[in-house]
């Protein structure tokens, strides 16, 4: 097996030319308008996903836990108290 050895003989012009027709080719989609438009269409997406536990307190019954961690986080003795009685 044997690898591709580059023609040294090739002309600086041949290789400028093809150097811009891989650039032209290989477009970028990193533009800030189009992050921005894919960032819209993932949050109308998750939106739409999840619409029916966003007010839901039955089936979107976290916020008691967001609720919680925020007690935990001023009073750390909370976290100790999980291990050995009702965390609520």
């Amino acid at each position: 097996m044997s690898l591709p050895v580059p023609d040294s003989a090739a002309s600086h012009d041949d290789r400028s030319r093809a150097d811009v027709r891989k650039s032209h080719t290989g477009a970028s989609h990193n533009s800030p308008v189009v992050n921005g438009i894919l960032i819209t269409i993932l949050l109308v997406a998750s939106y739409f996903a999840y619409k029916s536990v966003l007010f839901n307190w039955f089936s979107g019954d976290d916020f008691v836990h967001l609720c919680w961690l925020t007690r935990a986080s001023t009073d750390p003795q909370l976290v100790l108290h999980n291990f050995y009685a009702n965390w609520l």
